[in-house]
């Protein structure tokens, strides 16, 4: 069964997207469409339990011309996504790949399959963000 849920802790600054079943495109405009989507400065994409094997060069694609529109207006500074394997790495790898070089997305990204290294990649990443935006913090 298909489930995404989005879950914002603002005292952690944290926006944790889980995503259960056969990822795509219809997951992420789910997502987009959540008013409290992209009010914080850092975003996990949870997809431990969620199939890439829909995911082709052309969906992905779909998904960053759908997504970079929205960055633009969103506090998110750093994403990190968590897959369930090498392979759904790879694949998500490769989306942020495109989502640079084809659409121009500036907001850093990281893949893994350890939700302990995207948190810590978050936490330093953001904070790197922040103080080139503010250098006196």
């Amino acid at each position: 069964m298909d489930r995404v849920a989005v879950r914002v802790e603002p005292d952690r600054d944290l926006t944790v997207v889980t995503v259960c079943g056969i990822m795509g495109p219809g997951h992420v405009d789910q997502v987009l469409e959540q008013r409290n989507y992209g009010t914080t400065t850092k975003v996990l994409w949870d997809l431990r339990d969620a199939s890439l094997s829909e995911l082709n060069r052309e969906t992905l694609q779909q998904i960053a011309g759908k997504v970079r529109p929205s960055l633009e207006t969103r506090a998110t500074r750093g994403t990190a996504i968590v897959a369930n394997n090498h392979d759904a790495q790879l694949v998500i790898e490769l989306y942020f790949e495109i989502a640079q070089h084809v659409f121009g997305r500036s907001v850093p990204g990281f893949a893994t399959t350890c939700i302990t290294a995207a948190m810590e990649w978050l936490e330093e990443t953001v904070s790197c963000e922040q103080q080139a935006h503010n250098p006196a913090v």
